[in-house]
């Protein structure tokens, strides 16, 4: 049984930073209409100062009120001063942002005096989005589609670095509001060569143009879809998240969770079971995030077949994450009956915050709770003796061998420190964050804009940096 609404509500004023973040991630759930969690958040805010939470991101998507909104912005230099200091990469400035440039109209309006004082890097973001929303509003259902086709065409004609995601994603959400005209023709847009012969018909364009803008057409349908929760859709968006295109994979797999339905995860589990370990990882997220009562018993099922021992592991950390006292033994005996490794620790890691959150006991806890002060060294000494990607291994960045057997020469040479061969913000917590980690389990696409607000792609940005920040981590 899971945690109830009223009960995780109140954990977001829980004396215990992990409790409150493990509720905030519980209620901030795909399709989230509840517009009581924002204020708590500011209460806790209030409370406890801009450390009250570890990531600002994680209150993003919440349906936003005017006055919570307003005493956010307001607050803007003392909770950015302390927060952005700590080498996370989406910043507080870039979490208004995005959140001001989602909400509807009216609130961007509304609180205009207050945003308009923010920096001018991101007052300029948020009003250029809102002014782009509403001219995409003045258009009419022909113009907007015309418009759509027109902006992934000259994409792929101009094969520019900067990406027109913003209005991509902008265009996607106005057909949703359009659902009479949108709805009954998103779920064939999306199909490949129907997209295809509409960017055809734009006149004698290219072939590797046509399929490159087929490619932006079906991201705007994904958006689409995804405001509409169209679940007719689902078997598509599915084959999507096995297809072999990353970035498309990474755009279905939200949309399937904000559809979120009993059908979601139905289908999602029966394709995790014929799927690849990169499209598996992808289910386990779109089963754990969907707002279905059988997600917990599903990840649990899937769970026991999986001979992984890391996605295993995933399973298990998504059915805790869902605050489910079905999880909890499971767990549990997981843990006993398994070798200590750091998979089997982020398990027991989800299995003491998930206690604490519902309030269960169990004869290891305080024992388990004492020994989490020794992670930390454990997993230093067993990254050590294991490397994460042993040099060669094909499940390793080949472009990254060099680095890591280079990095891994002078640890044991001690010409090098461990702390020294990683970033600060990679020493606690355990795991290392980068510019992708946005929150929990969500990755930022290599085709993403990158989130250092460069305007690049993430993959012609930050991404090997990151990587290679994860491999000084590992090794």
């Amino acid at each position: 049984m899971k945690l109830p609404l009223n009960e995780a509500k109140a954990k977001l004023l829980s004396e215990e930073r992990e409790v409150r973040d493990a509720a905030l991630s519980y209620l901030n759930r795909p399709g989230n209409a509840d517009e009581t969690i924002l204020p708590l958040v500011v209460e806790a805010y209030q409370k406890f100062g801009p450390q009250a939470f570890q990531f600002a991101i994680s209150w993003r998507d919440l349906p936003l009120t005017k006055e919570p909104l307003v005493w956010l912005i307001d607050s803007y230099s003392n909770i950015s001063e302390t927060i952005d200091s700590e080498d996370h990469f989406y910043s507080y400035g870039d979490v208004l942002a995005e959140a001001i440039g989602r909400a509807p109209l009216i609130f961007a309006d509304e609180t205009q005096p207050f945003w308009e004082q923010l920096p001018v890097k991101f007052s300029e973001r948020i009003n250029r989005v809102v002014d782009q929303r509403k001219q995409l509003a003045q258009l009419s259902d022909q113009k907007l589609f015309e418009r759509a086709v027109h902006v992934c065409l000259e994409q792929a004609k101009t094969r520019e670095d900067v990406d027109p995601w913003d209005e991509l994603v902008r265009l996607g959400e106005e057909m949703a509001q359009r659902p009479d005209a949108f709805a009954p023709r998103a779920v064939d847009m999306l199909c490949s060569n129907q997209c295809a012969g509409l960017v055809e018909a734009e006149g004698d364009a290219p072939v590797e143009d046509v399929s490159e803008a087929r490619f932006w057409l079906q991201i705007v349908m994904i958006h689409a879809i995804r405001c509409l929760r169209l679940e007719a859709a689902i078997p598509e968006l599915l084959q999507l998240v096995e297809s072999d295109e990353e970035a498309m994979s990474e755009e279905a797999i939200p949309a399937l969770s904000e559809i979120g339905s009993d059908e979601v995860v139905r289908r999602a589990s029966e394709c995790y079971r014929r799927a690849n370990e990169y499209s598996r990882l992808g289910l386990i997220e779109i089963i754990e995030n969907s707002r279905s009562v059988h997600n917990t018993a599903a990840l649990l099922s899937l769970a026991q077949d999986e001979p992984d021992a890391e996605r295993h592991g995933f399973l298990l950390q998504g059915a805790l994450r869902n605050l489910d006292r079905d999880a909890i033994e499971v767990a549990r005996q997981y843990i006993l009956a398994n070798e200590k490794t750091p998979e089997l620790l982020d398990v027991r890691t989800g299995l003491l915050v998930a206690s604490k959150c519902l309030g269960v006991s169990f004869p290891e806890l305080a024992e388990w709770e004492a020994d989490q002060a020794n992670d930390q060294a454990f997993r230093k000494a067993y990254y050590l003796k294991h490397p994460r990607f042993p040099a060669g291994d094909s499940n390793s960045p080949e472009e990254f061998d060099d680095i890591q057997a280079e990095l891994r020469q002078r640890l044991f040479a001690n010409e090098l420190t461990y702390e020294d061969s990683l970033p600060s913000y990679a020493i606690e917590p355990p795991m290392p964050v980068t510019s992708a980690t946005v929150r929990r389990g969500e990755r930022v696409g290599r085709n993403d804009p990158c989130p250092c607000g460069s305007g690049k792609k993430y993959k012609k940005c930050c991404l090997r940096g990151d990587q290679e920040a994860e491999i000084r981590y590992y090794i």
